[in-house]
């Protein structure tokens, strides 16, 4: 997690035509601190000063230039928190701590009128489609933002990527003693692992890393751990009593599994990529990071 407060302390606003920090990612592998006009007052939009900033696993992929929807230059960061700034329009008062919502919905396309603005058909992402947190101030809409005073600002960066597992966990509508498997113990399945023991379900979790596996079991409890490889389905039998895996079919992964057998489990929600081949990117991407 990352403050701006703890940023070099050059440039810092003294009057209206001092500039504000901004972190840029020019190209693929270069990252630049640059300075840029503090953004001019919009009556339709909320001005935020951005205090902490999580970095994503997004955020690696737009470095590292393998993101497919991004033009460069791009101002990154869509984990954010923030301060709303003096003179807001709107209900929120001055000083006031907020969650950012880093999607931008349209609000006029079939999807929105629906009710559905994830689904946008001109949906923008902050830091993806449009520059995004990783600078002092930023302009939203209203309804992108969520008071949360009642949180410090490190936590308040972290519910964005914590909403998607507790959304999974909420579709799936898990019955207490329901049998569920995560699959990836980043933080996002972690975070989905908790709101799901939350719920009742009996939680069991995999992971190619043998080191997160055992932060799971030592710190936050959860004895069923799958180390994915050729015993995984065998493991999985065993943590789920053989209830459900003899309808899962094998799928040819490099000996890893993935359930393609809907009835082989209680349900299905998936927050991130399809279960199909799952282990095969988790792989890849551990290969990418260890070089």
């Amino acid at each position: 997690m990352t403050a701006l407060s703890e940023a070099p302390a050059t440039a810092r606003r003294s009057g209206p035509a001092t500039a504000m920090r901004t972190v840029v990612c020019s190209e693929p592998g270069r990252l630049e601190l640059v300075q840029r006009p503090w953004p001019a007052a919009d009556s339709r939009l909320v001005p935020v000063d951005i205090k902490a900033i999580g970095i994503c696993g997004t955020d690696f992929h737009i470095f590292e230039g393998t993101h497919p929807f991004l033009d460069y230059p791009r101002v990154m960061g869509h984990e954010l928190a923030g301060v709303v700034a003096e003179d807001a329009p709107g209900r929120l008062q001055p000083g006031t701590r907020v969650v950012i919502n880093p999607y931008l919905a349209c609000g006029s396309c079939i999807a929105c009128r629906k009710g559905k603005p994830n689904c946008c058909a001109r949906l923008k992402v902050l830091g993806v489609h449009v520059d995004g947190g990783m600078c002092e101030r930023i302009l939203l809409p209203e309804e992108n933002l969520y008071p949360a005073d009642h949180l410090s600002l490190r936590d308040a960066a972290m519910v964005e990527f914590q909403a998607i597992g507790a959304h999974a966990v909420r579709r799936a509508e898990l019955r207490r003693g329901d049998q569920v498997l995560i699959v990836g113990a980043g933080p996002i399945g972690v975070g989905t692992a908790l709101y799901a023991r939350l719920a009742g379900g009996d939680v069991t979790l995999a992971d190619i890393s043998e080191t997160r596996l055992a932060y799971l079991r030592d710190r936050l409890g959860f004895a069923k751990t799958i180390l994915a490889g050729p015993n995984a389905l065998a493991e999985m039998q065993r943590a789920t009593g053989g209830d459900h895996v003899p309808r899962a079919q094998r799928h040819r992964v490099d000996d890893e599994f993935c359930l393609r057998d809907r009835r082989a489990v209680d349900d299905v929600a998936l927050c991130a990529d399809p279960v199909d081949g799952i282990f095969e990117q988790l792989r890849a991407r551990h290969r990418e990071r260890r070089r």
